[in-house]
């Protein structure tokens, strides 16, 4: 449920549209909206997102400009072994001319009314800058998130530790999947996960990802 935000702009101002893929020359505006927004980065990473399933929410102003947009990632949730359609929410953002005014609660609440069924799940990992703004719309705060750090440079050398064996490969194989429904069965609540989904996340352009496979040895 949205709860009442600030709304310091005429709706008849703006329109709204939802997005699946673009054309060559809605790439060009979208890519230009982005960098205004945010930086520049280059088109095929947002291919790379539309490849998994991809919907932009856009916010145009009066002049027909892209002045806000708003990502949801298509994955699928499993919660209590229940599978379900969800959403991962991802660069959102309002041009800096047109913040304060209420347009990043509007945005949200036009691309999540408009793309989410009543069984739909979307989660979110916003920044410091965003985090007010998702939760004026109502979204709900459940949980911190904890990062780690591995420093590869001390242990790239080492293909065998103690019992376990760890074997390089390119890509994870369909064999995978048993042991990931394994680890899946232990939590209420997880990414549903496969070998599709694991080597589509590792194919993101523009980085380099060293995959292992762990396997305990017999003696």
């Amino acid at each position: 449920m949205f709860k009442k935000y600030l709304t310091l702009f005429e709706k008849k101002e703006f329109t709204f549209s939802v997005y699946k893929d673009f054309t060559d020359e809605e790439w060009i505006l979208f890519l230009n909206t982005f960098e205004n927004i945010f930086r520049r980065i280059n088109k095929n990473i947002f291919q790379w997102y539309f490849n998994l399933g991809n919907i932009f929410g856009i916010l145009k102003n009066i002049d027909n400009k892209n002045i806000g947009i708003y990502g949801l990632l298509n994955i699928q949730l499993k919660i209590n072994n229940s599978q379900i359609n969800s959403y991962l929410c991802h660069n959102v953002g309002i041009s800096k001319e047109f913040s304060g005014k209420g347009l990043f609660q509007y945005l949200g609440e036009q691309t999540l009314s408009n793309v989410l069924a009543d069984d739909n799940i979307a989660l979110g990992f916003p920044n410091k800058l965003s985090q007010k703004g998702h939760l004026r719309l109502g979204w709900e705060h459940i949980s911190d998130v904890k990062f780690m750090k591995f420093d590869s440079a001390l242990t790239s050398h080492i293909t065998k530790i103690f019992e376990y064996e760890f074997v390089l490969v390119d890509k994870f194989s369909d064999s995978i999947n048993q042991l990931i429904q394994k680890v899946n069965n232990q939590f209420s609540l997880n990414l549903n996960k496969n070998d599709n989904y694991l080597n589509w996340r590792l194919s993101k352009p523009d980085n380099k990802y060293q995959v292992y496979i762990i396997n305990k040895v017999s003696y």
